[in-house]
């Protein structure tokens, strides 16, 4: 039985609510039962609620199942929406980035970020780094460095 339906409740409540009741630790344990039965409502979710109920998401999904994080982060960076809470997602994908369809996507949505959303050059480099396609991005941007970057 999914418990999508009571997560995507828990997550589009209150604020004040959600945070004064500490139903973060009840998202996280919620989203780490996902399994990949709720991608579709997941991914109909990220792109239809608001950025309070993704950055929700985000902060809370820590145990995430990989193949179900991989999923939502295709729907997000093929919907060019949502580019903070999506960049925080990136941030949970493992260490080390695989040569894979996959990453080569993730490498060409934050390349393409690169050069048209600078504000989030910092958040870029962090969530690059964080699973491993530093080095990669660098390259494709013709830096050496991230203080060559401007970092």
């Amino acid at each position: 039985m999914s418990g999508f339906p009571e997560l995507d409740t828990l997550l589009s409540s209150d604020e004040d609510i959600y945070y004064d009741t500490d139903s973060f630790l009840d998202a996280e344990e919620l989203i780490a039962g996902l399994s990949e039965e709720d991608i579709p409502s997941l991914v109909d979710a990220w792109r239809n609620r608001d950025d309070s109920w993704c950055d929700r998401f985000s902060q809370a999904s820590a145990a995430i199942k990989q193949p179900v994080l991989q999923k939502l982060i295709i729907a997000a960076i093929t919907s060019n929406h949502k580019i903070s809470p999506t960049l925080s997602l990136i941030n949970r994908l493992p260490k080390q980035a695989e040569q894979s369809a996959f990453y080569q996507s993730v490498l060409e949505y934050v390349e393409r970020l690169w050069r048209e959303q600078p504000h989030f050059h910092h958040k870029i480099q962090m969530c690059s780094w964080s699973c491993g396609l530093s080095g990669r991005l660098l390259k494709r941007l013709n830096f050496k460095s991230w203080k060559e970057a401007g970092l």
